[in-house]
């Protein structure tokens, strides 16, 4: 399967869950940088996860700028993701153990700075969603529908 069909097919999958049960990014804490396809699924739960975390800070009020996060990560894409967290660090419960310079200072080319920028940015994600209450609150609503 050429990877424009693979990639499709796996936003289709994503569109689904994202409906059901927004992807953790914890859930990929042991990725490795050879497996392309699970890194596919990554790149998009992440780009959802960032979505949402926009659609949050627009409902109080902040505006985050438009960022486009497909594609394989490059220099560029590093940049714009570390630009993006900068504009919801008002929103991140504050954790001296955590640093946005992680964004930019590890690049994904062995596997040891592949895994510690994982682990880092994982950390920073949780900060958000501890900051933003915004996954625990459509659970809890998914809960009291049902």
């Amino acid at each position: 399967m050429d990877r424009v069909r693979h990639q499709r097919r796996i936003e289709r999958v994503f569109r689904h869950l994202w409906i059901e049960l927004m992807p953790s990014l914890s859930a990929f804490q042991n990725l490795q940088l050879t497996d392309q396809n699970s890194i596919d699924c990554w790149l998009l739960a992440h780009k959802f996860r960032h979505q949402t975390y926009a659609y949050a800070a627009s409902l109080q009020g902040v505006s985050t700028p438009p960022y486009d996060f497909s594609g394989m990560p490059d220099d560029d894409w590093f940049n714009r993701h570390a630009n993006a967290h900068q504009a919801l660090q008002s929103f991140m419960t504050q954790n001296n153990s955590v640093s946005l310079a992680i964004l930019t200072q590890y690049t994904w080319d062995d596997q040891d700075d592949f895994t510690t920028w994982m682990q880092m940015h994982t950390m920073i994600h949780q900060l958000l969603d501890e900051s933003l209450s915004y996954f625990e609150r459509c659970s809890a609503k998914r809960l009291l529908d049902a």
